[in-house]
């Protein structure tokens, strides 16, 4: 099994995630191009599709693709004055916290304290 994901990045100036055509488009492309590629060993099946809309967020790299974009947060413990989880917009990122803007202000979480975090697309 080759599984790829695939996902439109708020710098493409879109609105919504990936679409059922995006998938498909892909994966005729790649197909093509895996089916010339030797490399390869025996048979195998492709998957192509989105992480979804409400993406899981792992990595600093996958906050800093999303700067500027809403995320939701589930804390390991409550911070004082915020609680549990927020959701606000990202900031920006260093080796020990994530910024967010929350009601208006600019919120540190410290990465310890996360232990879920999500992309939220808006719908216009």
């Amino acid at each position: 099994m080759l599984r790829i994901y695939i996902e439109r990045l708020p710098t493409d100036g879109a609105t919504s995630g990936v679409g059922l055509s995006d998938c498909v488009e892909v994966s005729r492309s790649l197909g093509e191009f895996l089916e010339t590629f030797t490399e390869l060993p025996g048979t195998f099946d492709l998957e192509v599709s989105s992480p979804g809309i409400d993406r899981r967020l792992r990595l600093r790299s996958d906050f800093d693709a999303f700067q500027g974009q809403e995320v939701d947060l589930e804390l390991v413990e409550k911070i004082e004055g915020i609680g549990g989880r927020l959701k606000g917009k990202v900031l920006g990122t260093d080796t020990k916290e994530v910024r967010l803007e929350w009601s208006g202000k600019d919120v540190a979480v410290p990465w310890t304290k996360i232990k879920q975090a999500n992309r939220i697309w808006k719908t216009e």
